[in-house]
């Protein structure tokens, strides 16, 4: 025993006083080995013999050790068969070990208790021997089935099967082998990953649904598949792209909706900023309508400010602007034309009734010019008096009448 328990002996013993198994085999041990008291196998026996009837297998072996070594008592390999018996029974190591050496040479009376535990421990071991030979032939068995699942797993000697080396793995787990099992859930990962690599392929065929293939494949992926992650990269990029390339057509048709007027009021502004991020996702028509429409857009705003400039030469040049746009179906210059050409004859009315008051005044001064040449020079007058009839002011025509002349 080691010092810690020798040490404590006054401790075990009144804890083996007070009925602890543990305690009456620790006190029988100290005994036993006579340190920190003295050497006495009686003693041993004595507490031995306590923790054996409450059955403590390391006990009933050491007194049977006592009995087959007359330590403490006569020698009596019968005796000593007897506890080593109900030490095996318990599944103790040692006391198998010695129930086959004394059971070898120990002539047991047949009418004895004895005798009757002999023949159930040989009847005990024989199932033993029995199952641990059968356990033994499953395990190599179970081998056999394992190294031949490798061999179809591998194509070693033989032509790859898979179902074949899946066959051998599931019948050698099920007769207990370990690393069968894990061969077995590792061909499954195999079978099943390359199954979802595939269904994954499937769904990028005529019908393609990105977003199932991509499931799959980081399924297949999970369970180790190589080619599958590779195809995750790939398929998302794929998915990627064609996720822009759905955005820039919706927003294309979204801006021709906008410059056409189709479905909402008609938006050149909305139409452009549609058509820029349109184009900005390489969406090639978007960028020409971009163009197209920024350039009508532009000349619709100068028409803008030639109209609100005024005069006849504005109002000419924002028809202008108003009729290239309006020919475009802007439908906003189509208004603003016809208004441009409204203020147009309004500013050509104003214009005209400025020149013929300007006529009327220029007159009326060559009129008044003349009267201060009446009584001086009458060709003079007649001069200045024709002219101011010329431009329809009617006094310096009546004058003319009136010196019988004609303008």
């Amino acid at each position: 025993m080691t010092s810690h328990i020798f040490s404590q002996f006054d401790y075990w013993k009144e804890c083996a006083e007070e009925e602890n198994t543990q305690a009456q085999y620790n006190l029988g041990e100290i005994y036993y080995h006579g340190e920190e008291v003295t050497h006495d196998y009686s003693e041993a026996l004595k507490w031995f013999r306590k923790a054996a009837e409450y059955g403590l297998a390391k006990a009933q072996f050491m007194l049977g050790i006592m009995y087959e070594n007359g330590l403490g008592v006569d020698k009596n390999d019968r005796v000593a068969l007897s506890w080593y018996l109900k030490a095996a029974e318990q599944g103790y190591t040692e006391a198998i070990k010695r129930c086959d050496k004394l059971a070898e040479h120990v002539n047991v009376n047949a009418n004895t208790k004895a005798y009757s535990q002999l023949r159930a421990y040989k009847k005990k071991r024989l199932v033993q021997e029995q199952r641990q030979k059968r356990a033994e032939e499953q395990r190599k068995h179970a081998e056999e089935l394992y190294c031949r699942g490798i061999s179809y797993l591998n194509g070693e000697n033989v032509t790859q099967d898979y179902p074949e080396a899946m066959k051998c793995f599931s019948e050698a787990a099920s007769l207990g082998h370990s690393m069968a099992k894990q061969k077995l859930a590792e061909v499954q990962r195999r079978k099943r990953a390359k199954e979802l690599y595939h269904r994954g392929l499937s769904y990028l065929g005529v019908q393609q649904d990105y977003s199932k293939a991509i499931k799959c494949f980081r399924e297949a992926a999970s369970l180790g598949h190589s080619e599958a992650k590779q195809k995750l990269k790939l398929v998302k990029a794929q998915q990627k792209a064609q996720q822009r390339q759905k955005q820039a057509k919706e927003l294309y048709h979204l801006g021709l909706s906008y410059l056409n007027g189709e479905g909402v009021k008609q938006d050149y502004s909305a139409a452009i900023k549609c058509f820029k991020q349109a184009a900005s996702l390489g969406h090639v028509e978007a960028i020409q309508k971009h163009d197209e429409a920024k350039e009508t857009e532009e000349i619709y705003r100068r028409g803008l400010s030639y109209l609100n400039g005024g005069g006849v030469q504005n109002c000419l040049a924002s028809i202008r602007c108003f009729s290239e746009v309006a020919s475009l179906g802007h439908v906003e210059a189509e208004r603003k034309l016809v208004e441009a050409e409204q203020k147009l004859a309004k500013a050509k009315q104003t214009k005209e009734r400025q020149r013929e008051e300007r006529t009327k005044e220029r007159a009326k001064k060559l009129y008044y010019r003349g009267l201060r040449y009446y009584r001086q020079d009458r060709d003079y007058v007649i001069k200045f008096y024709r002219k101011a009839a010329q431009k329809g002011f009617t006094p310096a025509q009546e004058a003319l009448k009136q010196l019988g002349e004609t303008w």
